[in-house]
Parts: C-alpha cells; structure tokens; sequence
C-alpha cells in the first residue's frame, strides 16, 4: 500500500516533465549581431550612419574638481533610430559621469 502512495506523486510529477516545453521551444530566438564586443567595434560603421553627434554635459562638480572619466552605455535603438533605455556597463570614477552621460543619449 506505502509502494502505491510513492507511485501516484512520481507518476504525476513524470507525466507534468513530459508536458512541460522545453527551453528551445519557449525562447524567442532574436537575429541582432552584438557590435559592442571588442571583435566587432570596428564594424559599427558598416551597419550604422552617424547624423548627430552629441557630446554629454560635463558635470560642474567634476570640472571645479579637475576630475575626468568614463562611462560605457548600452542601448537599444529602436525602429526610429532612437536610443531607447540604457544600462550603465561601467564608468569610472563610479557614477560620476553617468547622469551626464545618459543625457546625451536623449538629444
């Protein structure tokens, strides 16, 4: 009798795996090359055409302090050809520059 309460829960818990869809069938797969990696930064030109070129604000607090730095944004452009969100990849010194930064993305 035990043997048969084991058998009924692992006989349902199979039966749910085997209806479950596996990972290949739910992920959307999505065709974009990354050129943000190091291999393929020397191609943004062949995909991309530069109209506008804004240079971000510099902070007043980092100039009267003789600071200079770097911020890396990744950003999605959308079917406009607009930035559209941004993550901070990494900035230094750490989030000094980043408001300035992300502004740009925006004109």
């Amino acid at each position: 009798m035990k043997a048969l309460y084991l058998l009924l829960p692992l006989t349902s818990l199979l039966a749910a795996c085997g209806a479950t869809p596996t990972t290949e069938e739910t992920v959307e797969k999505l065709d974009y090359i990354d050129l943000s990696s190091v291999e393929l930064r020397d191609r943004v030109k062949d995909y991309w055409n530069i109209l506008t070129r804004t240079e971000p604000q510099y902070p007043i607090a980092a100039a009267k302090k003789g600071l200079a730095g770097c911020v890396e944004l990744m950003t999605i452009i959308n079917s406009e050809g607009r930035a559209q969100g941004y993550k901070v990849t990494s900035s230094y010194p750490k989030g000094l520059f980043d408001e300035a930064a992300a502004q740009s993305l925006s004109t």
